[in-house]
């Protein structure tokens, strides 16, 4: 049973909606029967053996079983209901192929306790988010107050203000060796051209939340120290120093000593808890 789940799982790695559509790999689908068969028959001796739900060993009183159970359906209906089509429901019962290592748990007792000490320090693990949530809204409310529209620029780089950047314009473009091979007339658009900014509360606290993973907050705090103004484009090189600092603090204090101070306690009374 462990050789097959581990098989159903290299299977689903392997799938794709675009290979479902085009009728590529079509031996997904047979391995994908296969499997389901075997999850059945195991299913159908366990509980000839123990009984499904009234009886004293019955299946469905092990919370494990029920989870094997919830993932054997899944699988079913994965299988057999429309898996050709790309959105909707079909897609949606596809995407619960992600439960199938969930199976592997039953067989081993070390990864029981794992997950079962995870659900008792997860009313601890809330209270952490929370927390670093709530650190997250001074920064963010501070970050509109400083940045809420200057992050943006027009795809012109020739044009420093938001007033001028209207009309159309000529655009070179090409491969990398000749990148002015082509010239285009396109029209111009001011537009936050990162991904991350501060325009509002709730994108202040996405861009923070990013930020707080360390990846690409350099990016970030670079574009922060182009801007100068409201409705002025974002320079390409360093305009105001000082904003780095509410970046620096931010990553040092909001970030690294808040998940240091916090998380570190959090974790030893959670394995005290539990042990």
């Amino acid at each position: 049973m462990i050789v097959a789940i581990t098989g159903s799982v290299l299977v689903a790695l392997l799938d794709s909606p675009l290979d479902r559509r085009t009728g590529t790999r079509q031996w997904i689908a047979t391995a994908d029967i296969v499997f389901v068969t075997t999850f059945t028959i195991e299913f159908i001796l366990r509980v000839i053996a123990d009984g499904l739900l009234f009886t004293p060993n019955g299946y469905l009183k092990n919370s494990w079983n029920q989870l094997d159970f919830i993932v054997l359906i899944f699988f079913y209906v994965g299988v057999f209901y429309n898996p050709t089509e790309s959105t909707g429901l079909p897609r949606a019962f596809r995407a619960a192929r992600a439960l199938r290592p969930m199976r592997i748990l039953n067989y081993f007792s070390g990864m029981k306790e794992i997950f079962r000490t995870f659900f008792l320090g997860l009313p601890r693990i809330i209270d952490a988010a929370l927390l670093i949530g709530i650190l997250l809204i001074p920064w963010a409310i501070y970050g509109v107050n400083l940045f809420a529209g200057q992050m943006g620029s027009c795809n012109d780089s020739s044009i420093l203000y938001r007033k001028d950047c209207i009309g159309e314009y000529f655009n070179s473009i090409g491969p990398a060796h000749n990148p002015t091979l082509f010239t285009i007339i396109q029209p111009r658009v001011w537009s936050t051209p990162f991904a991350f900014n501060f325009d509002s509360f709730g994108e202040a606290m996405v861009t923070l939340f990013q930020m707080g993973s360390t990846q690409g907050w350099e990016d970030v705090l670079y574009t922060a120290m182009g801007v100068s103004g409201v409705n002025i484009a974002v320079q390409n090189s360093i305009v105001n120093w000082g904003y780095s600092i509410f970046f620096v603090v931010y990553m040092l204090l909001g970030c690294l000593l808040g998940l240091c101070v916090y998380f570190v306690p959090i974790s030893l009374i959670f394995i005290a808890s539990v042990s």
